[in-house]
């Protein structure tokens, strides 16, 4: 498979996903976060699976390119992503509402 292949791939599934997305202060920093979201269990599952990502240049989007350090996918770990000059990760995430 060739590398447009795989992003085409990459993103086919990333839109058949369901994401929950806000904004969080990040530091004094208003930023841009996205979870995967399981719409059978209406749970985001943190260490496992497609996380979204994070606005980490400040740009007001999520890069969602395969190899981009703004989205990744966890496998059994804790991601970490960069905002600025600052490295963050998600310990805990309370759903409190939904929109269709």
């Amino acid at each position: 498979m060739g590398r447009a292949e795989g992003r085409r791939d990459f993103a086919d599934a990333r839109r058949r996903k369901r994401f929950a997305k806000d904004g969080l202060d990040l530091k004094g920093k208003p930023t841009l976060v996205e979870y995967g979201f399981n719409a059978q269990s209406k749970k985001v599952t943190l260490g496992n699976g497609w996380l979204g990502g994070v606005d980490g240049d400040g740009d007001g989007q999520i890069d969602l390119d395969h190899f981009s350090p703004e989205a990744a996918e966890a496998h059994d770990e804790t991601v970490v992503f960069r905002v600025g000059s600052q490295y963050f990760s998600t310990r805990r995430l309370t759903l409190k509402r939904t929109r269709s």
